[in-house]
C-alpha cells in the first residue's frame, strides 16, 4: 500500500502487488575439452542473455568470480551459477569433454638369431606436441624414440609430450629358432684313403 499526500495535506492510498519474476536468468554456456585425459585444462565460458550486469559466476558451488570464463577445468559434469546485480540467479549444467590420449605408430625389428637379444623398437608419435619422453615397460624415461638390445617378448612403450599428455603402444618381438643340423658320414673306401666325407644339412 502506498500513501500519498499533496501540497494541501490531502492524502490518498493505492494498493499494488509486486509479483516476483518467475523466470531465472538465462545464459549460453560454451565448454572446451581438456587437451588429454591426464590434464585438467578445459574451459567454460558463460554469456548471460538476461538479467542486469554486473554478474558474479560460481563453478560447482565454489567462490564467486567476476570473470565469465573458468579455466583449468577437469573433464566431466559441472554446474555454473550466475547472479546479477539484483541477486537474480540462474544455474546451468554443462559437460566438459575429455581429450584423447596420444597416438603413435611403431616399427620393430625381431632378433635375427636365437638367443641373441638385439631386437629394436622405434615409436613415432602421431599426435601431441614435441619434445617427447619415452619409457619402455615402465623403465626410466629417455629422449630417444628407439630402444635396442631387446629380447623376444611383449613390450609397452609410454610416451609423454611437452604438455604432460601421455600415450601408450605395445608390440611383440618374436625370436628365431635355434639352428639345427643333421650329418651324413661316408667312410673312406680303404684304409689309408682320403676319400671319406661328412655332409651337414642345417636348418633354422
Amino acid at each position: 500500500t502506498v500513501i500519498f499526500t499533496d501540497a494541501f495535506n490531502c492524502t490518498g492510498t493505492v494498493s499494488i502487488t509486486v509479483v516476483a519474476g518467475s523466470t531465472p536468468l538465462t545464459a549460453t554456456v560454451s565448454p572446451t575439452p581438456t587437451t588429454c585425459p591426464t590434464l585438467n585444462d578445459g574451459t567454460i565460458t558463460v554469456t548471460p542473455t538476461s538479467g542486469t550486469a554486473a554478474y558474479q559466476y560460481r563453478l560447482d558451488g565454489g567462490p564467486p568470480q567476476g570473470s565469465n570464463v573458468f579455466t583449468n577445468v577437469a573433464a566431466g559434469a559441472h554446474t555454473v551459477t550466475v547472479t546479477d546485480m539484483f541477486g537474480c540467479t540462474g544455474s546451468f549444467s554443462i559437460n566438459v569433454a575429455m581429450g584423447s590420449s596420444l597416438t603413435s605408430s611403431i616399427n620393430s625389428g625381431n632378433p635375427p638369431c636365437f638367443n641373441v637379444n638385439d631386437g629394436t623398437i622405434t615409436i613415432t608419435p602421431t599426435s601431441g606436441t614435441a619434445p617427447y619422453m619415452y619409457s619402455l615397460n615402465g623403465g626410466p624415461a629417455q629422449a630417444g624414440n628407439t630402444f635396442t638390445g631387446l629380447a623376444p617378448g611383449t613390450y609397452t612403450i609410454t610416451f609423454t609430450d611437452t604438455n604432460g599428455c601421455t600415450g601408450t603402444n605395445s608390440v611383440t618381438l618374436t625370436g628365431n629358432t635355434a639352428i639345427t643340423a643333421t650329418s651324413v658320414l661316408t667312410n673312406p673306401l680303404c684304409n689309408g684313403n682320403n676319400n671319406g666325407s661328412i655332409t651337414l644339412n642345417a636348418s633354422g
